[in-house]
């Protein structure tokens, strides 16, 4: 499929009304990932966030639990966030780390509902490095500048749009909803050069 743009930003909007969207933006005058509230708020022109991904899912402090006091004695409500949410233009490096997140917090000896709610409920629409750092390392970490592992649509930027891949079930089906045009053969082969010749250390 092939996505203008012009589009994104309307795009955005359409599930921002349905979905907590999560993107790249400009915050303190740093790029970092946030809940958008429109499609112009997103900054997909940039390499790498300020701040890794993971937090999404893993917060540095969250609220597990509150509690009330009353005659009848002390009752307890787990706050468990099931709120279904899209991450857009989340970079491979930062999918990378949420499946190593993955392993930690859901083996054969843990699981964490916290996490694992979050997780399942959560959609990431993966976006290609053109032009990986010259700091970045995540062909060493077994990803690469146009992995795909992880990420339930990908997008490949072949200049005015972006050529969009659905990767996981669920998100064939949300590009399902969205009404894109099918991709040309020409975009097609464009962005598999970038994916086979781009590369980073």
């Amino acid at each position: 499929m092939i996505l203008n743009k012009g589009e994104i930003a309307k795009i955005l909007d359409k599930l921002a009304r349905e979905y907590r969207v999560i993107a790249p933006v400009e915050k303190d005058g740093l790029i970092q990932y946030g809940a958008i509230k429109g499609g112009e708020e997103a900054c997909l022109n940039i390499s790498n966030t300020k701040k890794p991904g993971k937090e999404i899912l893993f917060p540095q402090t969250e609220e597990l639990f509150n509690y009330t006091v009353d005659a009848e004695g002390v009752r307890t409500k787990e706050n468990i966030d099931a709120t279904g949410t899209i991450v857009f233009g989340m970079r491979p490096c930062d999918v990378k780390s949420i499946l190593l997140l993955d392993n930690v917090f859901k083996n054969d000896q843990y699981e964490d509902v916290y996490y694992l709610t979050r997780r399942a409920n959560t959609l990431i629409v993966g976006l290609g490095c053109n032009e990986p750092g010259i700091t970045c390392f995540c062909s060493s970490m077994d990803c690469g500048p146009f992995a795909k592992e992880g990420s339930d649509i990908f997008l490949t930027d072949i200049g005015e749009a972006y050529v969009v891949e659905g990767i996981s079930e669920k998100g064939q089906e949300l590009l399902g909803k969205l009404g894109l045009s099918e991709a040309g053969e020409e975009a097609k082969a464009e962005a598999a050069k970038l994916q086979a010749e781009i590369k980073a250390d």
